[in-house]
């Protein structure tokens, strides 16, 4: 019976954190709103003025713009378009080869388990 106890504490106490970090995690969304529209306006700042970097004589209080380059994201438009390129125009051997690629059958499936507790609803 000890041990049933004990299982039912740490449920508890699971449930607890659960709800405790979901609260969390909406305040530091709402940080993470206004975060990102101060970046997109000093962003813009600095680029109109042509600044890299600036610094605010404080320690910690640096600021740098940083540039780099990246490839494009491998999305379904893109993948379409190469296929038809791979096929030299070919839009019937295109069709077919993006078939092949997006098969959901001979996808494999992968099972993943993590605990959930559903909300009740009341009547």
């Amino acid at each position: 019976m000890d041990s049933q106890n004990q299982n039912i504490e740490k449920i508890r106490q699971y449930m607890m954190l659960k709800k405790e970090i979901s609260e969390q995690n909406k305040i530091i969304k709402s940080y993470r709103v206004v975060q990102k529209e101060l970046e997109k306006k000093i962003l813009d700042f600095l680029l109109k003025n042509d600044i890299d970097e600036l610094d605010l004589g404080k320690k910690n209080m640096k600021i740098v713009v940083n540039k780099k380059e990246k490839k494009e994201a491998v999305n379904k438009k893109y993948i379409e378009k190469r296929c038809l390129e791979f096929v030299n125009g070919d839009v019937s051997q295109a069709k077919n080869l993006i078939g092949f690629i997006y098969d959901k059958e001979s996808r494999p499936t992968v099972l993943k388990k993590k605990l959930k507790n559903p909300k009740i609803k009341k009547k």
